[in-house]
């Protein structure tokens, strides 16, 4: 879940960032076929095929660049699925149940208010459809993790303290983690870190 008014930032965001919570839901839908052994496919309501498409690249470069999304496609088909809510019926039960999380379930820190025509014995019965597990990433230990969580900033980058910063090569991606708030020199010296040219 994302605010309602969220927008992308003024400052120009590198081609290849994928939004925060775009890597939660895949993380939790990842867990989500891991604990019943299947794969998963994506299927997306079709939007507009401008953004659609833009979205599609963002989602493939996730897969095929990124450590986690490359652990996640072995589970999840890479490339997701559009079709049409009024053309499938699942989709459009999907469609209702976004509506009712978007409208009616509040998690810690969400100011908008619900809907108050919307009956309590629906929303109560999202808990139902939500999952949560316990997985231990890298050397952080076991943490909770679920199918619906809040992202107040889904464009906000992860700061890497003390890494050497890179500037995207030619082939349109990051050389290493650098973060897209730590892009330039200016940037990056500010923070104390270095910052150099990848070798190309």
């Amino acid at each position: 879940m994302v605010p309602a008014n969220h927008s992308k930032p003024a400052k120009q965001i590198e081609q290849n960032f994928i939004r925060r919570d775009i890597r939660y839901l895949m993380a939790s839908f990842y867990y989500y076929c891991e604990d019943r052994q299947s794969d998963g496919i994506v299927v997306l309501d079709e939007t507009d095929r401008t953004d659609d498409r833009r979205f599609l690249q963002r989602l493939e470069r996730y897969f095929s660049i990124t450590d986690q999304g490359k652990r996640h496609s072995r589970l999840i088909l890479p490339t997701p699925l559009f079709t049409e809510s009024h053309m499938s019926y699942p989709v459009q039960a999907a469609d209702i149940v976004c509506y009712l999380i978007s409208n009616g379930f509040r998690l810690a820190d969400m100011p908008r208010a619900t809907r108050p025509d919307l009956k309590a014995g629906w929303i109560a019965s999202l808990e139902t459809l939500k999952f949560k597990c316990i997985r231990t990433v890298g050397s952080s230990g076991p943490k909770d993790h679920h199918s619906i969580v809040y992202v107040a900033d889904p464009w906000r980058a992860k700061k890497r303290e003390g890494k050497t910063l890179l500037q995207n090569d030619h082939k349109g991606g990051f050389r290493g983690r650098a973060s897209t708030d730590n892009y330039s020199h200016d940037s990056a010296e500010k923070l104390g870190v270095e910052w150099r040219r990848p070798n190309i």
